[in-house]
């Protein structure tokens, strides 16, 4: 009888890397479920997943889905018992190596990336350096605003999102890193606004 399992740990999205206890790790025998808090939640049934591998650090989620992120790795010092949980939940990956999508690089166009936190980084130069501007809130607070702007656009505008992202790429595949910059970005610009307003 198969027993469902609930593993905390860390994880490797994309590029970005998130320590423990940041990561949650659920499997039956018919659904596996990686949940990254705050941040995205991956599920995969068993005809999904091509293999479990052992990494470095963790393991290797090696899936079908093409929205998600290619690189997914769930980080636990303990693959071994990784290993006996998931087969006494009874998750068996059902998936062939020829359903693997074919991805070529990064999926956004970096340029755009760059160009996006120059600008930033001159907003934020320009907002510390002219208190005389008598803006209506805090002046540091509009750098982060600009990036929570975008950060939101991205992942709800399929026009920004053409900017950013390469053809025939889908937004999953990055939404874990721009609902990151949204978040810090509206913590910060909260503050500096709050702090204004005292």
């Amino acid at each position: 009888m198969s027993q469902p399992i609930n593993l905390i740990g860390g994880a490797l999205v994309g590029e970005m890397k998130l320590p423990q206890p940041l990561a949650n790790l659920s499997a039956n025998y018919d659904l596996l479920t990686l949940n990254i808090f705050l941040l995205a939640k991956y599920k995969f049934q068993p005809q999904q997943i091509v293999s479990l591998e052992k990494t470095w650090a963790g393991i290797r989620i090696r899936h079908t889905v093409a929205e998600y992120p290619a690189n997914i790795v769930f980080f636990t010092k303990n693959t071994q018992m990784f290993f006996a949980r998931i087969k006494q939940a009874g998750f068996l990956p059902a998936a062939r190596v020829e359903d693997l999508p074919r991805r070529n690089g990064s999926p956004v166009y970096w340029q755009i990336v760059v160009l996006a936190l120059a600008l930033w980084n001159i907003f934020l130069l320009v907002c510390a350096n002219y208190s005389y501007l008598n803006l209506p809130v805090s002046n540091l607070s509009l750098p982060f605003l600009f990036v929570l702007f975008i950060s939101i656009s991205v992942q709800r505008s399929r026009f920004v999102q053409s900017f950013f992202l390469k053809s025939n790429r889908n937004i999953e595949e990055v939404a874990p890193v721009f609902r990151f910059f949204a978040l810090v970005s509206g913590l910060f610009a909260a503050l500096f606004i709050a702090q204004s307003l005292i």
